[in-house]
């Protein structure tokens, strides 16, 4: 079953498991209506079908199991926050989180974006590594709030987060140029082979900002998903948290057609 990682901060007051940190396993039934279509048992057993749990039994019981993959105050960050776990094309589970240098805070600080690889199915985790890498030298500039989506039919993994210079979501003013200290923006880091490597900061933010009454937003952190069947099946959707200059917050979708490029 493909695995979703629920949890609150962990950092220098007590490791994950004490903030009840868990992976779960749950059954596709409580997430898909049985009115919707079901996904053909051969797409989801070739190489480049959708997901490992697609033919999985829905019967059982969940379970459950814990691990601590981070501890605040150790490889130069003082506190580890805003979990996001994936499922790799090739079956390699991917943990990424903040790295917060400084404290637990928010954007805008110098953030980073770090994570784990497990090859057998979360029972043991690689070292932590960067996937976007904040700078704490001034002129600053951090990554928050991670969210994995999975290209499935081309192999790539997204990893959306915040990039942040001097402002956060709470005082990013309106604009879209890339090199505007004053906007909170929306990157990602991209991985060609299973989350090895990541190619990191590609901002976006002109192509998913509607007009200048956005002012603010980030990805939510977590997951976003590929539509597995129907009329855009492939698309890419990442969901999304704006705030307008009205002080209207609205949840809003970035979607994809063409595998990420636009």
């Amino acid at each position: 079953m493909l695995p979703i990682w629920m949890g609150l901060p962990f950092n220098k007051a007590g490791p994950l498991s004490r903030h009840k940190a868990v992976f779960s396993a749950l059954g596709a039934a409580a997430l898909i209506g049985a009115a919707l279509p079901t996904i053909p048992t051969a797409q989801a057993q070739t190489p480049t079908g959708y997901g490992f749990d697609a033919t999985a039994s829905i019967s059982g019981e969940p379970e459950f199991s814990t691990q601590q993959l981070a501890d605040g105050g150790t490889l130069g960050f003082d506190c580890y926050r805003i979990p996001s776990l994936g499922v790799a094309p090739n079956g390699n589970v991917l943990a990424s989180w903040d790295g917060r240098p400084n404290n637990c805070s928010n954007a805008p600080q110098p953030n980073s974006i770090v994570g784990k690889v497990s090859t057998d199915n979360g029972t043991t985790w690689g070292e932590q590594h960067d996937i976007s890498a904040g700078i704490t030298a001034e002129p600053k500039t951090g990554y928050s709030d991670p969210s994995i989506v999975v290209d499935w039919e081309r192999g790539d993994v997204f990893n959306f987060h915040v990039k942040s210079f001097d402002a956060g979501y709470f005082t990013s003013q309106p604009g879209t140029d890339p090199d505007d200290r004053n906007v909170a923006h929306v990157a990602y880091a991209k991985s060609s082979d299973n989350g090895s490597t990541w190619v990191a900061d590609s901002v976006i933010t002109d192509q998913v900002v509607a007009d200048d009454t956005w002012d603010s937003r980030f990805a939510t952190s977590g997951n976003g998903i590929q539509l597995q069947y129907g009329a855009y099946k492939g698309r890419l959707v990442q969901p999304s948290v704006t705030r307008m200059t009205n002080g209207r917050v609205a949840a809003v979708a970035m979607l994809s057609d063409d595998h990420g490029a636009t």
